[in-house]
């Protein structure tokens, strides 16, 4: 993989990260999404964890909190825009009840996962700054250190903003008495007094723990002499294991290429969009900056010129959707009403606009991904003449040159599935049997070839750390 470690801790990442986790959620309502801070506060210690046990099983936490954040944001998106939809076919029970089954699942697993990782976090930075002189975070007042008291101030803020966050959903529990047990009052018509009051404390509470943290992690950065001293033990201590770091990070990053593609597939209930492509060019984009693969800057400038608009135009073909449905409840109208006509077939032009750039951000994708495959992976043999290495390389980046053209032609096909389903939808209503299968071909196309990816850099990761160390 020929990857040499990088200077710098990159430790400026926790500050905007500790943003998005400020951001109260009632109601399961994120604004600034929370997997976003993770990523972040991930990216921002992946380097120092080089250096304590404690912030790398931190880390490990942080991981898992992505994935935990990520789920948290596809639960959000299927209760705010495909249960509505449902409403009128379900009891009118069942979408407060499973918001108070989410909220309570997110607060154990907040309590199960986060506050481990902050505790052994702090941990580990406390460890450090005693170790190299941090007099700033290691000074006392009362007795304890300001990193024990940002440590046990972290705490208190996941727990109370926790709680606060699955405490109004409570209320439904008090329709059901009041509808079968006959009780004076029907709590859940207050519901949305209790969440405004649990959103005005969290936004208080966390408000005065974002300043604590901010502060906190600035003197952190304004410890030169620490961070200097941890920039040369990690440039010391990392570089026989720069390619195993590297390779990590690229697996890491292609779970978000994976996860990504999977909302390609444009399955929808309802006349919603199950898996709308917004989040295939959000996560696709995530996955390949985390890579930290940049040859060119034309390579950035593409992915960026060709997900945003992807993005933009799904997010407005979904708009446009509900907003139809809304009005006049069933595709069929249009029959009928020259207005309704007029607005579906808007909404189906957006759709058919969303299938194509979404498969032109995939080719760009897919472009990207053979420029990753030419420069990190090759075939090296200990034989005198390089020639031989060189054609086994060549040899290797044609098999995965096939293997892109694969996966370029079936999303081709199943982009073309995809827009002959939505501008036929009213006369084929059949036709997504056929475009989905097609789909979900092209995906575990896309899918094996990363694997297969992952599994060639792996084994150059571990022959380069070898070499390394003898």
């Amino acid at each position: 993989m020929r990857i040499r470690a990088k200077s710098g801790l990159g430790l400026w990442l926790c500050i905007p990260a500790m943003l998005f986790f400020a951001d109260p959620n009632i109601a399961f309502r994120d604004f600034l999404p929370d997997f976003v801070g993770y990523l972040l506060l991930y990216t921002g210690l992946s380097r120092v964890a080089q250096l304590n046990d404690d912030i790398a099983e931190a880390l490990n936490g942080f991981k898992k909190m992505i994935w935990i954040s990520v789920g948290a944001m596809l639960v959000e998106y299927y209760l705010k825009n495909i249960l509505p939809a449902e409403e009128k076919v379900l009891n009118t029970y069942e979408s407060p009840t499973l918001l108070l089954l989410f909220s309570f699942v997110m607060l154990v697993l907040k309590c199960y996962f986060l506050l481990p990782a902050y505790r052994d976090l702090f941990k580990g930075l406390g460890a450090l700054a005693d170790r190299h002189g941090g007099e700033r975070i290691h000074a006392e007042r009362r007795g304890k250190t300001r990193t024990e008291r940002i440590s046990r101030s972290t705490k208190r803020f996941v727990v109370i903003t926790s709680v606060l966050s699955f405490l109004p959903e409570l209320a439904v529990l008090g329709r059901f008495e009041y509808e079968v047990e006959n009780t004076l009052v029907d709590w859940f018509r207050f519901v949305e007094l209790f969440r405004t009051v649990a959103f005005l404390i969290s936004a208080v509470i966390a408000m005065i723990w974002l300043i604590r943290a901010l502060r906190y992690w600035i003197a952190i950065l304004r410890e030169r002499d620490m961070i200097d001293i941890l920039e040369t033990r990690y440039a010391e201590e990392t570089l026989p294991n720069a390619p195993m770091i590297a390779w990590r990070r690229c697996r890491f990053a292609f779970w978000f290429l994976m996860l990504g593609s999977v909302f390609s597939i444009g399955l929808r209930m309802d006349e919603s969009a199950v898996l709308p492509s917004v989040f295939c060019a959000l996560f696709c984009i995530i996955g390949v900056f985390s890579t930290g693969y940049m040859p060119q800057g034309k390579h950035r400038i593409r992915i960026l010129a060709a997900g945003i608009p992807s993005a933009l135009v799904s997010i407005a073909a979904n708009l446009f959707n509900d907003e139809y449905f809304r009005l006049y409840q069933s595709a069929e109208a249009s029959y009928y009403s020259g207005n309704a006509y007029r607005y579906f077939l808007t909404v189906r032009i957006l759709q058919i606009v969303e299938v194509v750039l979404t498969l032109a951000f995939l080719l760009v994708l897919l472009r990207w991904l053979y420029a990753f495959v030419k420069e990190r992976t090759y075939e090296e043999f200990h034989a005198e003449d390089q020639a031989v290495s060189k054609r086994a390389t060549e040899r290797l980046h044609r098999k995965f040159r096939l293997r892109i053209w694969i996966s370029v032609a079936l999303f081709a096909v199943s982009s073309l599935g995809q827009a002959a389903e939505r501008l036929l939808c009213l006369a084929y209503p059949w036709l997504w049997w056929i475009s989905v299968p097609l789909s979900l071909a092209a995906v575990i196309s896309f899918v094996a070839l990363l694997f297969a990816i992952i599994d060639q850099t792996e084994q150059l990761a571990l022959s380069e750390t070898h070499m390394h160390k003898a």
